[in-house]
């Protein structure tokens, strides 16, 4: 884990203990937030060859039509959300469609051993992994992006709101967690 930590890339931002890290601020001795959905980089680290996957990151402003494509297209058939239920992966066909339908094609990224992916935050994204890999998830909230993480935690809210999916009840602690950061300043 030390060297793990030590190779980080922007160790300020993504060390459990970077300065620009906003979770990095939270008392110790506090229930340390859970920043799932903030998760915004992964490292391809190979068992015994080269491991590698393929990524499709989408941009946040691409959200909505995606949502509606995918109910329109009866690919999802949930009453949740189909981004944040993650129960639909697209196909080469799919990927096709959505851009010939909608216009809106991911960025198409191909990792391999020792690369890093930085996901923005509220970005939809799949990945699959092409040969076998065993993959370590950072996860931060940077200052940069502090709006998107509002805008996410709205989205679950309104999840919530619905009866739909239980989410859990503001597990990032994005009001406390900045509030601690501004303290330390």
């Amino acid at each position: 884990y030390n060297d793990f930590v030590k190779a980080l890339l922007f160790p300020d931002y993504t060390r459990p203990d970077g300065v620009f890290n906003i979770a990095s601020h939270f008392p110790l001795d506090g229930v340390i937030p859970d920043l799932g959905k903030c998760t915004l980089s992964h490292f391809c680290l190979p068992e015994k060859h080269a491991g590698s996957a393929l990524w499709h990151i989408f941009c946040c402003e691409d959200s909505p039509n995606i949502r509606k494509f995918l109910r329109d297209n009866k690919h999802y058939w949930g009453s949740g959300d189909p981004i944040h239920s993650q129960n639909v992966y697209l196909t080469p066909e799919l990927l096709d469609q959505l851009w010939q339908t909608y216009g809106v094609r991911p960025f198409t990224i191909f990792q391999h051993q020792g690369h890093a992916i930085f996901i923005p935050v509220g970005s939809a994204h799949q990945v699959s992994n092409v040969t076998g890999c065993v993959k370590v998830a950072c996860d931060f909230v940077s200052p940069e992006n502090l709006d998107a993480s509002w805008h996410l935690i709205e989205e679950f809210r309104q999840e919530n709101q619905k009866g739909i999916n239980q989410w859990k009840e503001d597990i990032l602690q994005l009001c406390a967690m900045s509030w601690y950061a501004w303290r330390s300043i």
